[in-house]
């Protein structure tokens, strides 16, 4: 039993329905729930895209079991590779509107108001150190995230070149 175009499919299916959800909205309208519900797709559709890649490595590795003709295996490397392009397309859509989305902005004196209601926060150098380095960690976790981001976009783009670079290997080309 050969489930390539079955899988095929599921995977075509992944790209329309993550490419649906990130088309849909937009930078204003991100939330945590949507993040969550991107990422996990994108690791499902990364998931598949590598048993793609797996079967047709083990169909070529031993095609003595499957009598799949080179013409048809090279069409599935196409079709892979295709839709593993089309990943890193979404991928980066996603991340720019990531990027684009508002940040929430508040002024100092309405952070301290909510901290300290009517006190005077300056009136106490422990209280004002205390803002002082909860902003700067702020800071410090948008850039780990933006650093998340990047590192994660850098390891899916290796992972693909690998995985391409192991299909031509093994297909002589």
């Amino acid at each position: 039993m050969d489930p390539f175009n079955d899988v095929y499919k599921d995977a075509v299916s992944q790209v329309n329905q993550l490419d649906g959800i990130i088309n849909n909205l937009t930078p204003k309208n991100i939330n945590q729930s949507n993040i969550d519900d991107i990422e996990n797709n994108k690791q499902e559709l990364n998931e598949t895209i590598q048993d793609l890649r797996d079967t047709v490595r083990i169909i070529r590795e031993n095609n003595d079991n499957y009598n799949i003709s080179e013409k048809e295996l090279d069409e599935r490397i196409a079709k892979v590779d295709k839709i593993s392009a089309t990943f890193q397309q979404l991928n980066l859509h996603w991340n720019d509107k990531l990027a684009k989305r508002p940040k929430e902005v508040t002024t100092m004196a309405n952070r301290i108001s909510q901290d300290y209601g009517n006190e005077n926060p300056f009136n106490n150098d422990t209280a004002f150190q205390e803002f002082q380095q909860q902003e700067v960690l702020r800071e410090q976790d948008q850039h780990l995230d933006s650093v998340y981001n990047t590192m994660q976009n850098i390891h899916l783009q290796a992972s693909t070149m690998g995985t391409e670079l192991e299909d031509q290997e093994s297909s002589g080309s």
